[in-house]
C-alpha cells in the first residue's frame, strides 16, 4: 500500500517507512507493542537518523501509533489520516504537499 505513495512523496519529501515493531515482519518485542510505545520507538528512530520535525501518517494501526506519536510529540510530529485503501483524495494533495 505504501510504495506507490512514497514514490510520489519521496521527490520532495524525506520518506521514511518502517515495519512497525511486532507488525509485519519482525518480532514483537519483550516490552509489548502498544500504541503508546510504538511511537516512541518511531520518534526514537526518527531522532537517531537526524530527524527533528516530521509529518506523521499512518494507516489502520499505523495510524493509531500516528496519533500517539502525535499526542506525545506534539511539537515535533503532525498526524495526518489518510483513510481506505491508502489512496490520496484530490483534496488531499495540499496536505500532501505542505
Amino acid at each position: 500500500m505504501w510504495r506507490p505513495l512514497i514514490d510520489r512523496l519521496k521527490n520532495k519529501f524525506t520518506v521514511i517507512a518502517p515495519d512497525l515493531p511486532g507488525i509485519g515482519d519482525s518480532d514483537i518485542p519483550k516490552d509489548g507493542c502498544d500504541m503508546k510505545t510504538a511511537a516512541i520507538r518511531i520518534h526514537a528512530l526518527a531522532k537517531s537518523i537526524g530527524v527533528t520535525k516530521a509529518r506523521v501518517v499512518g494507516h489502520d494501526i499505523g495510524l493509531m501509533v500516528a496519533y500517539a506519536y502525535a499526542a506525545q510529540f506534539s511539537a515535533e510530529g503532525m498526524c495526518c489520516n489518510f483513510e481506505g485503501g491508502g489512496r490520496i483524495r484530490p483534496e488531499m494533495n495540499s496536505v500532501a504537499r505542505s
